[in-house]
């Protein structure tokens, strides 16, 4: 009722997912830059907080504020590489296409062999 469904043919349905798997492609390298950029800047954060901090430096309550700080630039670093790994994760599996979709294609041009399907 809410979501009607356009019926589609055959032939509509492969070019969607032709369109889709190229699109794929596409979200493969920007999600291999952002893993690289998450990656280098989670790193360079990780090199300022050390080259920042000195033996001594923390006295009295100041020590619970860097043990805090310490906690949110942890968890920070925590996230900033797990969305790099789970970004380059998808960047591989997006490059190399979705199987479900790449043997739906296959069979559809071997059961109807067309010139624009040999393409």
């Amino acid at each position: 009722m809410f979501f009607k469904r356009k019926i589609e043919t055959d032939e509509e349905f492969i070019a969607k997912i032709r369109k889709r798997c190229k699109t794929f492609r596409k979200m493969a390298v920007i999600q291999f830059i952002i893993s690289v950029v998450l990656a280098v800047i989670s790193l360079f954060f990780l090199f300022v907080i050390f080259s920042g901090t000195q033996p001594g430096s923390f006295k009295g309550k100041t020590l619970y504020i860097g043990f805090s700080l310490g906690v949110i630039a942890g968890a920070f670093f925590a996230f900033a590489i797990e969305m790099a790994i789970s970004n380059f994760i998808d960047a591989v599996s997006n490059f190399k296409g979705k199987k479900e979709y790449n043997l739906l294609i296959k069979y559809y041009d071997q059961i109807n062999p067309s010139e624009e399907n040999k393409k």
